[in-house]
């Protein structure tokens, strides 16, 4: 034998492709930020990076590809931070953090709108993800509704998706006419949700 690895064995992606891809994330993150989705390429993002456009298509192959990537991204990091937090509040929480970030709100709605009229990758991705976010939701509300802070003679599924159909609204106004308090509006659905007999919690 040549001690070389067995076929079978698969190697985790190197600590370097992994740093690199998430700095082009980072990157892309901030150029959509200062200018908006539609006006940032995969070439502008390589050339602030120090990188030719072919090599930032070894990580991502198309500027589709890349955007989804930062949305996804941006999604995780929302996950990480509000992870415990009951349904609306945390919808209160990532609204407010969300109006600190415009262009990655921007990003996501241009992408939805898109999705209307797309059959590739935008359309099955931001259709999965609307699946995935009331699926998340709707788990949110059984737990909530369990420990007594949501009403229970409501259908959980049908609550997800009017809070997803609330949420991404408001965000739409609140980019257009930013006078528009998306909080306040929030803070309303919380004092809607609960039991006559619950106090709402922070």
């Amino acid at each position: 034998m040549d001690g070389s690895p067995p076929a079978t064995a698969r190697r985790g992606p190197y600590p370097k492709s992994v740093e690199t891809r998430a700095a082009i994330l980072d990157r892309a993150t901030e150029l959509i930020g200062e200018h908006g989705p539609e006006h940032v390429s995969l070439r502008m993002i390589a050339e602030s990076l120090g990188m030719s456009h072919p090599a930032l298509t070894y990580y991502f192959s198309s500027r589709d590809e890349l955007l989804l990537a930062v949305l996804d991204e941006s999604e995780r990091r929302a996950l990480e931070q509000n992870d415990t937090v009951r349904t609306v509040p945390r919808m209160r929480r990532s609204s407010r953090r969300n109006e600190e970030t415009p262009g990655t709100i921007q990003l996501y709605l241009s992408l939805a709108a898109r999705a209307l009229n797309d059959d590739g990758i935008v359309r099955e991705h931001i259709t999965a993800r609307f699946e995935r976010v009331r699926a998340r939701f709707e788990q949110r509300i059984i737990t909530d509704q369990a420990a007594g802070s949501v009403r229970s003679d409501l259908d959980a599924s049908a609550i997800a998706a009017l809070l997803v159909a609330a949420m991404d609204g408001l965000q739409l106004q609140h980019l257009l006419a930013p006078d528009v308090d998306q909080d306040a509006a929030l803070a309303i659905l919380e004092e809607l949700l609960p039991p006559a007999d619950a106090a709402v919690r922070p």
